[in-house]
């Protein structure tokens, strides 16, 4: 999973604590960092310049000769483009730079020395534009380099998956922001999850309840425009290594990488009248869907029917027939939490590994489901849809009464790490990480945080590993045990074995192990008659 260090500073003031010291705890308290990416360096190495003068060379007719400035020194630039005029603001790869493999140095062109080269958006992965030199807008800050001007001065954290295979709340930037704020003792500056978006009355859609999906809602949208995202949110996307597609499915991948749950539009024009359900497969069925795939499905696979016609194999992919176009103008929003049992009996039958599919088999908090949705429409309202309306939701969550609550004590807690520590540090750790305690003398009782009460923190053992981590078990000094050494007690019914086997062994007998799975008749010798007996 890759997190933008850019990003993650939305929700907290990461910048106050020195960067080493955020790494060391993130290894620490929380999961393994597999690298930390400088995103896009090399484009430190191209800077804004302004074509102040240019001029044919003398000694070739496809060449020109370039005075550009960058706000305090002038250079020479001979180059072969044709759609670049005086005072175009322009992107200048200066030598040192290292373009498509490519390393740029100050050359002698048919006698002319060229500081650097001119280069195109597609050249320095900024866009798919190869035509000629990429002009930039003339108020673009002379001698700023590119990866300050497109916001791409920031670190990518490669976080290994296997180390927060139990922690689905930190599969997403606020999740991981949160878990990390709270180890730092930061505050949190913003919760999306706070968001609450101003629905309008007067239409409704129909949800039927049943268990087969935690939690599910969906709402209908009007005055949707499609079209391309922001900079803000494509670019984001992009370091996080998703493709951009249009506003409103941008939108959906933006918020499943903000705050951990996936969401799925459907165009309301392809569904007509809207009766949704959760409802499971039968053998055989099959419908294309957004990858152009058309897999046969085995019975049992979760589905998103409407009026019994299935749209979409629930938190994994959507049905190509119903997904957002072009000309959209009204859409459903499903927002929903799936057993994770049943995601992960779809991502096998179909093969489909989605992003959406691989947070899903994590087990999510049904919890979630309306705060992302109130978070979506907000953000799809700033990204292009300002006349945005929906009208309320409706669904289910089959698990809203869900609490785990946890009995244990400061003696335990201390036992299991082997380390004195006073019942209110025990505490203050506790409520950094977001648990509810009460304290009554020795004993606590814990109300887990409904981000982490699925299938993660459920016993009070679980309680002595959150406490451990916080604290980083190097703290925890190691001492030998304090137990009495006695020579072992012989064991003579295991000599006798070990001499028969050596003696057995001595006259070419084989001893063999047989698996306990194997059928009686594959238990037989070959030659029963010639050896006379057969296993049993």
């Amino acid at each position: 999973m890759k997190l933008s260090y850019d990003w993650l500073q939305d929700f907290a003031r990461f910048d106050s604590i020195p960067f080493a010291r955020i790494i060391e705890k993130i290894a620490l308290s929380i999961c393994e960092v597999d690298e930390i990416e400088e995103y896009k360096e090399f484009l430190q190495d191209v800077r804004i310049v302004s074509v102040e003068k240019i001029e044919k060379h003398p000694q070739a007719d496809k060449l020109s000769i370039c005075q550009v400035s960058d706000g305090t020194n002038t250079h020479t630039v001979v180059t072969a483009a044709t759609n670049i005029q005086q005072s175009n603001h322009v992107p200048l790869a200066i030598p040192g730079a290292s373009i498509a493999g490519k390393q740029i140095q100050k050359a002698s062109l048919r006698g002319v020395e060229s500081f650097g080269m001119f280069v195109s958006g597609k050249e320095i992965e900024i866009n798919e534009d190869n035509s000629g030199v990429w002009i930039l807008p003339e108020d673009s800050p002379l001698g700023t380099s590119i990866r300050e001007y497109y916001s791409c001065n920031d670190k990518i954290f490669h976080i290994d998956n296997k180390s927060i295979t139990h922690r689905p709340d930190l599969w997403s930037h606020f999740g991981f922001a949160r878990e990390l704020a709270a180890q730092l003792s930061l505050p949190i500056d913003f919760d999306p999850f706070q968001a609450r978006f101003a629905f309008s009355k007067g239409k409704t859609i129909a949800v039927k309840q049943n268990n087969n999906a935690h939690s599910y809602y969906a709402c209908l949208l009007e005055n949707i425009q499609v079209q391309p995202s922001q900079e803000k949110i494509s670019k984001r996307l992009e370091k996080c290594g998703i493709n951009t597609i249009n506003n409103v499915v941008d939108i959906s991948n933006y918020v499943m990488l903000e705050m951990g749950q996936p969401t799925h539009f459907f165009d309301k024009q392809t569904l007509a009248s809207v009766e949704l359900e959760v409802s499971l497969s039968q053998k055989g069925e099959a419908f294309l869907l957004l990858d152009d795939s058309k897999p046969e499905l085995v019975e049992g696979l979760p589905l998103i029917r409407n009026q019994n016609v299935p749209v979409a194999v629930a938190g994994v992919m959507g049905s190509k027939e119903s997904s957002v176009q072009d000309t959209s103008k009204e859409l459903i929003l499903e927002s929903a939490v799936f057993k994770r049992e049943t995601i992960r009996k779809s991502i096998r039958a179909t093969g489909i590994r989605s992003e959406a599919s691989m947070r899903y088999e994590k087990g999510l908090d049904s919890s979630l489901s309306l705060p992302v949705l109130n978070r979506t429409l907000f953000l799809l309202q700033e990204n292009g849809c300002p006349e945005l309306i929906c009208y309320f939701p409706a669904g289910f969550n089959n698990q809203s009464a869900k609490t785990i609550k946890i009995i244990t004590s400061v003696a335990f807690i201390n036992r299991k790490l082997g380390k004195a520590l006073e019942a209110k540090e025990i505490v203050s750790i506790l409520k950094r990480l977001h648990f509810m305690v009460k304290r009554k003398e020795d004993t606590l009782e814990i109300i887990v945080p409904k981000f982490r009460h699925n299938y993660d923190v459920t016993i009070p053992e679980d309680i002595v590993e959150e406490v451990g981590r916080s604290l980083e078990y190097s703290t925890i000094q190691p001492f030998p045990l304090s137990l009495e050494v006695k020579p072992p007690a012989r064991e003579y019914k295991r000599e006798l074995e070990r001499k028969l086997k050596f003696s057995f062994s001595a006259k070419a007998f084989t001893e063999v192990f047989t698996y306990s799975f194997c059928s009686a008749k594959e238990n037989q010798f070959e030659d029963k008659d010639a050896q006379g007996l057969a296993l049993q």
